[in-house]
């Protein structure tokens, strides 16, 4: 592949990346889980000191404003907005249980845009029960239902399957409120659905209590009394006291069955349990006021207005004003049967104007319904208001029940749709991952070819170095047999051409000589000494030629030395090189010179690079005249040798080795430098040639 395939590849691989990355940004939670660099950890400390003094109920109502007011004051420092946002949670909290309306509802705000903002779902659901449960405090119960419901939707969603049901319960109990009695049954029997197989027993009791208040509500009361009982069964199992609490309830049913004795028995019970007055007033004030009531309407009036009064008088001392207005109504009922008109109507007119007082319509429909008969002059009026009041409430409640569906309908077309978006999403984001799979892949497999091909090339290359390698050593050889042969070949001429013609000229002279006259004496006189001269030069001449000529020359040596003289040019490395000049080292394998070329240059690339040596020995030797040792000492720094982790070089040696059935070996420590011995078996290596007999260029 060549460079430009490779960049269309690149510029293919990075926009299918980009790609899947845009699409899957939605999926995915942005904000880091990281830990707040900017805001350390005693900041974290001082707000969260700050909400818990806010929340401390022993302290004064403004220190604990002031605390909760720091806190806010200071979480607005916090730049990781994912830690912030569990700190907002808190304070909101804390801002609903000091009864702080405006702070609540600005920090509830702020909570649920930056949870939405960056997808904190379990935090937008706490913040929007929270908001829920303010709205049910304050009786605005639409928007009760309504946050109630986005948190039910959003824990769904999070698997979170205990909250689910504890907000489920809360929307019925929101449904209760409104009489929507059968929309409210409906979500409790699914809220034990979804928590019977958690087994809390806690909200099961909770689930089975309310729903006996619904069947009630129904008038079902036999359904009443069997969730009651079932409820009585789930809280024996949480090892609590809530005996006198459904027992109340199951007394409440017979009340209003109209079976007084047995709701008279009931409250009479209860009313005998030890330190109920002083651990519960509350409920004793209510009990007590029941069991007066029951207890008059099967005739028995012993105590009967004692106890009312008594109930009535602890529950005003609590301030408890629904049961203030319950007691009047008794009071009222009381009077009115023991025919005492007077304290009846006294009693009833102040039923009602705590009733209306405490907007409990539901007495007030009750009071009004009595001042008929105790009235008559203003029955009429009375009548009107009652008609009007309990068709406003029939009509508000009928609305709230069609606000309640038109927003569960609302919530379920907005869930169907972000469904719809989310499948949508998962579509895309698995077009895209496939996309990105493939693209990988096919750059994987061309990348994988790329290498596999530089791999081959790198391979072919190295194999055709060392043919050339081989071949340059085999030139060498070829040139020096070739000067051997010239220089042989020369000797031999001077030996047996000129040095014969010379002697014979010699010989010649030397007959010559016999002449007697003076001048031909001196004349060949001289010329013998030239001749003798000329004769002992050629000699001289052609001892050097043939000593030249049958001395042995190594090549691989000399490319050693050279390879030795290369490092010490470059890296300023110190050598000293020992050989048997015996040896006919051209005479080793091209595969033995080859392979211990590349061994000896690794080990000494490994003395400049790793070992940062400044002297290296390097010894040849054979032993047995069959075994080639090798013997590479540098002064470096050493190393630790472990076995079985060896980088590319030393792997290099070791294929190398094994190539030509060698062995090898390495010492070092750490500031003791390296020894590297190579062990080669090769075969008998002659010794070098006897050079040309002497003898044969003495005189003859």
């Amino acid at each position: 592949m060549n460079k430009r395939d490779h960049h269309i590849l690149s510029i293919v691989f990075l926009a299918v990346f980009v790609i899947t990355v845009s699409l899957v940004k939605g999926c995915v939670d942005p904000v880091s889980q990281t830990s707040e660099l900017s805001l350390n950890n005693g900041k974290n400390d001082s707000i969260q000191k700050w909400i818990n003094s806010s929340s401390n109920i022993k302290l004064p109502i403004d220190k604990r404003v002031a605390f909760l007011d720091r806190s806010y004051q200071l979480s607005k420092k916090i730049k990781n907005d994912s830690i912030r946002v569990g700190y907002l949670s808190k304070l909101s909290l804390a801002a609903a249980n000091l009864k702080d309306s405006l702070k609540f509802r600005k920090i509830n705000k702020e909570t649920i845009e930056l949870a939405q903002l960056i997808q904190k779902k379990n935090v937008e659901a706490e913040a929007n029960w929270d908001l829920a449960f303010f709205f049910k405090q304050n009786a605005i119960q639409d928007s009760a239902y309504y946050h109630y419901a986005k948190a039910y939707d959003i824990y769904t969603e999070l698997k979170n399957i205990k909250n689910a049901g504890r907000v489920l319960l809360n929307i019925a109990k929101v449904q209760k409120d409104v009489k929507d009695f059968v929309g409210s049954e409906s979500n409790a029997i699914k809220a034990t659905e979804v928590l019977k197989p958690l087994d809390e027993y806690d909200l099961l009791y909770e689930c089975y209590n309310h729903l006996g208040i619904v069947s009630m509500g129904l008038k079902e009361y036999d359904v009443a009394i069997r969730n009651y009982n079932k409820a009585s069964e789930y809280s024996q199992k949480t090892k609590k006291n809530r005996y006198s609490s459904i027992q109340n309830n199951i007394g409440v049913v017979y009340q209003e069955q109209g079976k007084h004795y047995e709701a008279m028995e009931i409250f009479k019970k209860i009313l005998e349990t030890k330190e109920l007055f002083e651990t519960n007033p509350k409920f004793y004030a209510i009990t007590l006021d029941n069991y007066a009531f029951n207890k008059f309407k099967t005739g028995n009036t012993k105590n009967v207005e004692k106890d009312l009064l008594k109930g009535l008088k602890l529950m005003d001392s609590l301030n408890y004003i629904s049961g203030v207005v319950g007691s009047y109504y008794s009071l009222a009922e009381y009077y009115l049967q023991k025919k005492d008109s007077s304290k009846s109507l006294s009693a009833a007119l102040k039923s009602k104007d705590y009733a209306e007082k405490s907007t409990n319509n539901y007495r007030l429909l009750q009071v009004l319904g009595l001042l008929v008969r105790l009235e008559p002059e203003k029955a009429v009026n009375h009548t009107q208001t009652y008609i009007k009041l309990n068709d406003s409430l029939q009509l508000e409640e009928r609305k709230i029940r069609n606000k309640f569906a038109r927003i569960r309908f609302e919530t379920n077309e907005t869930l169907e749709q972000n469904k719809l978006l989310a499948r949508q999403k998962q579509l895309w984001v698995g077009i895209a991952a496939t996309l990105l799979l493939l693209a990988f892949s096919a750059f994987m497999i061309i990348d994988q070819r790329v290498k596999n091909q530089k791999v081959r090339f790198q391979r072919e290359q190295q194999e055709s170095n060392e043919k050339i390698f081989t071949l340059l050593l085999a030139q060498k050889q070829k040139v020096e047999e070739g000067k051997k042969i010239a220089q042989k070949r020369i000797s031999e001429e001077l030996h047996d051409g000129v040095q014969g013609r010379i002697q014979g000229v010699r010989m010649l002279l030397l007959g010559l000589n016999k002449r007697t006259t003076p001048e031909a004496i001196e004349e060949r006189g001289e010329a013998i000494k030239e001749l003798m001269d000329i004769q002992e030069e050629v000699r001289v001449i052609s001892h050097e030629l043939s000593h030249a000529a049958y001395q042995k020359i190594h090549n691989f040596i000399q490319s050693i030395e050279e390879l030795l003289l290369g490092v010490k040019n470059s890296a300023a490395l110190e050598y000293a090189f020992e050989y048997d000049d015996e040896v006919d080292w051209d005479g080793l394998s091209s595969d033995v010179k080859v392979n211990l070329y590349r061994m000896v240059q690794e080990s000494l690339q490994n003395c400049v690079k790793h070992a940062k040596a400044s002297k290296v020995s390097l010894k040849f030797a054979v032993e047995n005249r069959n075994n080639l040792k090798v013997a590479l000492v540098d002064d470096g720094k050493g190393f630790v040798v472990k076995k079985g982790k060896k980088g590319i070089g030393l792997r290099n040696i070791t294929s190398r080795i094994e190539k030509i059935g060698g062995t090898w070996d390495i010492e070092s420590s750490p500031g003791k430098g390296t020894k590297v011995y190579f062990n080669i078996p090769i075969q008998s290596l002659a010794q070098p040639e006897t050079a040309y007999q002497e003898t044969a260029l003495q005189e003859v």
